[in-house]
């Protein structure tokens, strides 16, 4: 039997998980079955089983890569940020431009499956923790430059800011022209970082 590539089964696995997505996009994942992915993906059941054994091994792949995804890129604009707005703002616009791709209208998708679903529920965690964590570091750093209110818990700050961010997404998916980007974002870092009253 010839050698197969890695670049070939790096390319085969994309392949399957790409007709993975498109499925779930369109009916869901409990709707979804593995005989309606290996119809998607063209390829005989043998191949698609080859990569992934079960739906559920679809689903956390799918799932991790998003959500990591989403969490390096907020961690690059938390690492620089000089204000809780200023996040706020930069991180809601990493999440409209990713609101784009087909796999991150699935993001409400993987929160209910969290509910019921320990081992994604485990995953969800794990891939949030470190932005929830970069964000409590940013409140402390501010509470202690005057920044923050000083009686604010940095813990739940952290909390939410990312409600916040979560919120925007199911807003934005599910009354995508009423919602206007930049507006939200930049009343969100009002609230966040308040300007102070100009004197009469």
């Amino acid at each position: 039997m010839p050698k197969v590539s890695s670049e070939y089964l790096a390319e085969r696995q994309e392949h399957i998980l790409q007709a993975a997505i498109r499925c779930f996009v369109r009916s869901g994942f409990h709707a979804t079955g593995m005989a309606e992915i290996i119809r998607e993906s063209e390829l005989s059941a043998g191949s698609v089983y080859r990569y992934y054994k079960s739906k559920d091994e679809l689903i956390q792949a799918i799932i991790d890569r998003l959500i990591t995804s989403l969490q390096q890129q907020m961690n690059e604009e938390i690492s620089d940020s000089i204000s809780l707005g200023d996040v706020m703002v930069r991180c809601i616009g990493v999440i409209s431009r990713r609101l784009t791709a087909p796999e991150a209208q699935m993001l409400p998708q993987t929160w209910t499956e969290a509910l019921r679903n320990p081992t994604i529920a485990t995953l969800v965690n794990k891939k949030y923790q470190p932005v929830i964590n970069n964000f409590e570091e940013l409140a402390r750093q501010l509470k202690e430059r005057g920044q923050v209110a000083a009686d604010l818990d940095a813990v739940i700050v952290a909390r939410v800011m990312l409600s916040t961010m979560n919120g925007f997404v199911v807003q934005k998916l599910l009354f995508n022209q009423q919602i206007d980007d930049v507006a939200f974002a930049q009343t969100v870092a009002q609230l966040f970082s308040p300007k102070a009253p100009t004197g009469t």
